[in-house]
């Protein structure tokens, strides 16, 4: 609810009678306004108009009156010279419908010797809006990439509300589209996972969350979280031995490959780069085994270089690796 600004005036020779509005918050529970005698006269009062969702009583001492009326409410009474006295505007909010009131609140001012300007009429404005729920609600980023660390910031939560000044609180709620509810978290206004994701996976999660205002006024919204993928190249490229002994027959083991990557349960394959370096045919490889191919003597070569392919299952990105492999005397 609100009340107009302007303080109104009627005087007549020393007699004025003055109505200021006085904000007292942004809950908008209730108004106050003083009614003022500076003149020498007294001056009665009486409520001509008032909404019909407005309640009118005197506030002591220009305590605040809450929802809970105690003070019986008032139509009318008299100012002494010099007097003043402070309203209270209560907004009975059973009679509110969910649109914006507006309706005027009349006080009439005499006294017993004069005519007052205006006939003494004093006309504030005043508003009343009923709670609405919000009609908005927004997550400012839907997008992460894979491997992030439980915890991790997803985005920030707003709401509009045709309500000014509300303040709200936000929650991951059951209902459609709220299968990965429990991959996630939710810290005041901000989206966290509560997990790590996986791209190669799970690309999207499903969440439904809800913004509420003060007086228990909700707005629900599913929301889709993409998951990005980041490449993760093979890590940590090995031959676990590099040395052949002259004269072993083919088929000689020489060493395993291995790899790792930060992709759970990633494997991976190894493949000559045939392109490079014609010595492969000196050798095979199956699985992560290298293994001879043909019967070495170092009277002809010492050693030999082969390019090799690693490759991950699930990124299918490869990456090379020379490796010489020694020919060594038998003992």
């Amino acid at each position: 609810m609100s009340c107009d600004k302007k303080e109104r005036e009627l005087e007549t020779g020393e007699l004025k009678l003055s109505v200021a509005t006085i904000d007292f918050g942004r809950d908008l529970k209730t108004k106050a306004f003083t009614l003022s005698n500076v003149g020498e006269r007294s001056v009665a009062w009486r409520v001509e108009k008032k909404p019909d969702w407005v309640s009118l009583i005197r506030s002591e001492k220009g305590r605040r009156s809450e929802d809970g009326v105690v003070a019986p409410p008032v139509s009318d009474g008299t100012l002494d010279a010099g007097a003043q006295q402070m309203l209270v505007a209560i907004l009975n909010r059973d009679v509110i419908t969910e649109v914006m009131q507006k309706d005027t609140l009349t006080l009439r001012a005499s006294d017993a010797d004069k005519k007052l300007p205006n006939d003494g009429k004093i006309e504030l404005e005043f508003k009343a809006i009923a709670n609405r729920s919000p009609t908005g609600l927004s997550l400012t980023n839907v997008n992460l990439k894979e491997n992030l660390p439980k915890g991790t910031l997803v985005g920030t939560l707003s709401s509009t509300d045709p309500n000014a000044d509300e303040t709200f609180t936000y929650a991951l709620v059951s209902g459609a589209e709220d299968a990965d509810n429990a991959s996630f978290t939710v810290v005041e206004n901000r989206l966290l996972t509560a997990s790590t994701f996986d791209y190669e996976t799970k690309t999207k999660y499903k969440i439904r969350l809800q913004t509420q205002d003060l007086k228990g006024k909700i707005r629900q919204r599913p929301f889709t979280i993409a998951i990005e993928n980041v490449v993760e190249l093979p890590e940590n490229f090995s031959l676990s031995d590099n040395t052949i002994e002259e004269g072993k027959d083919r088929g000689t083991p020489v060493g395993n490959f291995s790899a790792s990557s930060t992709n759970p349960g990633e494997t991976f394959s190894y493949t000559f780069n045939t392109a490079k370096y014609p010595a492969h045919q000196h050798f095979s490889i199956g699985g992560t085994a290298l293994s001879t191919a043909d019967v070495f003597a170092r009277s002809k070569k010492t050693s030999y270089e082969i390019a090799v392919w690693v490759q991950g299952s699930k990124e299918k990105v490869r990456v090379e690796k020379i490796f010489e492999i020694r020919v060594v005397a038998a003992p």
